[in-house]
């Protein structure tokens, strides 16, 4: 892992912190991994972050570059990212948006 990714801080807790010093800022991921982390979890993250910030959360999202990285942490294949991608967003949007999700 390169040095500068040892010193990156959690985007969410970081934006919550930004999300507290304003209430005007619009907050947001460049890219996001978002098939790097539990699906549930960072649903919730997520939603809550933009509840407590008043909405004002946008997610930018993309698949990595890094192949040794993506491997690390998701059973699927590297070449079908941008397929998995797509099929998470679709997952977290049905996690938001029904009281009883399912996909």
């Amino acid at each position: 892992m390169p040095d500068p990714y040892k010193l990156m801080m959690d985007p969410y807790l970081s934006l919550m912190t930004a999300a507290n010093a304003t209430s005007t800022l619009k907050l947001g991921t460049g890219i996001a991994l978002l098939m790097e982390r539990d699906i549930f979890s960072q649903a919730k993250t997520i939603a809550t972050l933009d509840r407590l910030s008043g909405g004002r959360l946008m997610i930018g999202t993309g698949v990595g570059w890094n192949q040794e990285e993506y491997e690390k942490v998701n059973p699927h294949p590297f070449k079908k990212r941008y397929q998995v991608l797509r099929e998470t967003v679709e997952a977290t949007r049905v996690l938001w948006s029904e009281s009883v999700a399912a996909y």
